[in-house]
């Protein structure tokens, strides 16, 4: 994505016209903007909405991340990720300005916590897959994890259809002073801090991303033990039949809880999406899925025959949440 493109991204402030801040924090604002296209008339094209990250150097705490997520988003090319287009030092102030699609204003978390129904479990199965094939990608390139696996970090494309793009923390200026709960930190890390977030620390997160996503925000537990107890409580296993070489899941309270006015809705999810969650969610990390191994799974080989008709009412139903 480096560099010009179909007549846009051009390494100059020039290029683009920013029109509203989305964020801030001490050392960066993430924009709204436009890229103004670099033919000139009569071949000239309406400008292309962008997202611009611009940073001030000197006020930055944590130059190491950002130029990680950096160099990891330039690399990453995939329609479920925020890549980036292009970056350049501005001549006016000299910060730098960083260049990305064009994405939702808020992230996924708050959509769904806005939305005033559950997701329909097609609709999850939909956005864990493209996120899951994002981090595939990532976890693609071979020398680095994501480590932000969540609903806070995945935004939704501009379109009539819905489309998950798993993003990066410093670059979407997502900071944030709250603590995440313990069970985040996947098992291997808590029980040694010097131990480094590798590629199956995201594969717990993935799994409770789609706890997000079931339960529509809060998840049902904070701490490992949590954890624990609620897979054992909300899961049995029957016994194997002739025909069949994997277990038969049968999940008693798991269920979709969506308050309303007078009452909680419980909705049941699949076998297979609690397969799917239990599978990431296995405390041994040596024993959890790889990104490539969850993609054969099942339950999201299904997700692929997802019609047009859903993906749209699911888009509606999101970009409602944003305006409620």
């Amino acid at each position: 994505m480096e560099g010009e493109e179909d007549g846009y991204f051009v390494r100059s402030e020039d290029g683009y016209t920013p029109k509203e801040i989305l964020r801030t924090t001490a050392a960066a604002v993430l924009w709204k903007a436009t890229a103004k296209p670099s033919t000139p008339p009569p071949l000239s094209q309406p400008e292309k909405p962008v997202q611009i990250l611009t940073v001030d150097a000197d006020k930055l705490e944590c130059v190491y991340e950002l130029t990680e997520e950096y160099k990891l988003a330039k690399r990453c090319r995939h329609e479920h990720l925020v890549g980036v287009h292009v970056s350049f030092r501005s001549k006016t102030d000299n910060r730098l300005w960083i260049v990305m699609p064009s994405v939702s204003r808020v992230s996924l978390r708050a959509m769904i916590a806005s939305s005033p129904s559950a997701l329909p479990e097609a609709g999850v199965g939909t956005l864990l897959r493209q996120t899951l094939e994002g981090l595939d990608c990532v976890h693609a390139l071979g020398d680095r994890p994501h480590g932000n696996v969540c609903a806070g970090c995945v935004y939704m494309a501009d379109g009539d259809f819905a489309a998950a793009k798993l993003g990066f923390r410093e670059l979407m200026c997502e900071r944030t002073t709250k603590r995440a709960a313990e069970c985040w930190v996947a098992p291997e890390l808590a029980r040694d801090p010097k131990t480094v977030h590798g590629k199956a620390a995201d594969v717990w997160m993935f799994g409770l991303f789609a706890l997000e996503l079931v339960y529509g925000g809060d998840i049902p537990v904070s701490t490992h033990k949590n954890v624990k107890a609620f897979l054992r409580d909300n899961l049995n296993v029957r016994t194997l039949s002739s025909s069949s070489s994997r277990p038969s899941f049968s999940w008693k309270l798991f269920g979709r809880f969506k308050k309303t006015k007078t009452k909680t809705k419980i909705v049941a999810i699949s076998d297979l999406l609690g397969e799917v969650i239990r599978m990431c969610l296995r405390e041994d990390p040596s024993k959890r899925p790889t990104t490539k191994q969850l993609l054969e799974h099942e339950y999201f080989k299904t997700t692929l025959s997802s019609s047009n008709k859903m993906k749209k009412a699911l888009a509606d139903q999101l970009k409602k949440a944003c305006t409620l």
